[in-house]
């Protein structure tokens, strides 16, 4: 599966290593580049979302990055945009970036499908219940929420229904989510998981990671809130 490019051009270490952790738990490729290299990174990997800090560029040097890139990738986003000059396509960002500040912009900029499709596999109903509940209730997008008690029913909603985002415990009767990731990576390598569980060892994380699944929630910390695993949920399915 190709990874998804974000290209971050700037000096603002603060911002490049939020940058770098935000996206370490998707399956995207964050790539640095200082403002003099921009261009000649973006056509070097065609990015399909641009961080781009314009503090001390030019104004040639913005107007050829911005030209040059916006009309390629899907998003452009900019911190210290000149005040002198309209850039349209760039969608402006506050420094230094805080959480939920970025993803309300990211978000509200992202392209989404109406309805997002979620499969919750997961033995403990109340759970499964409050994940169905929570999300069904938002618009924009939308969300289809199903639901499944093992990895053998979980295994055939997945062939069934095609989720976008497939939510994961690992400890379950009949066939655990270790072994449900596994032989769903070997047939679909793009589906994209979030493990949300209790307890995960360390030799599960490692073949977690090794299948392709960077996302981990534990239940019952502030990720596992909805609020939290809404917005987890819209991070990998425009990230991963």
């Amino acid at each position: 599966m190709k990874r998804k490019i974000v290209l971050a051009i700037g000096r603002d270490r603060q911002n490049l290593d939020f940058l770098e952790d935000y996206f370490s738990d998707t399956r995207s490729e964050c790539v640095i580049a200082a403002p003099e290299n921009g261009v000649r990174e973006f056509l070097k990997h065609r990015p399909e979302f641009l961080f781009a800090d314009l503090k001390g560029l030019s104004r040639k040097a913005c107007a050829e990055l911005i030209s040059g890139i916006s009309r390629e990738t899907e998003i452009v986003f900019g911190t210290n945009i000149p005040e002198d000059r309209a850039f349209p396509s760039v969608i402006a960002l506050e420094s230094p970036f805080e959480i939920r500040t970025f993803q309300k912009v990211v978000f509200a900029a992202a392209h989404f499908p109406d309805v997002l499709k979620v499969l919750t596999i997961d033995d403990d109903r109340e759970i499964c219940e409050g994940i169905k509940e929570s999300l069904e209730l938002r618009k924009g997008p939308a969300f289809r929420v199903e639901s499944a008690s093992n990895g053998f029913e979980g295994f055939r909603k997945i062939e069934s229904c095609r989720p976008d985002v497939t939510i994961l415990d690992i400890k379950m009767p009949v066939k655990n989510g270790l072994d449900l990731c596994r032989e769903m990576r070997r047939k679909n390598p793009e589906l994209r998981m979030i493990v949300l569980t209790s307890t995960v060892g360390a030799d599960e994380i490692l073949e977690l990671r090794k299948s392709g699944v960077p996302s981990f929630v534990e239940k019952g910390s502030s990720g596992s809130s909805y609020p939290e695993l809404v917005n987890l949920i819209k991070k990998q399915w425009l990230f991963s």
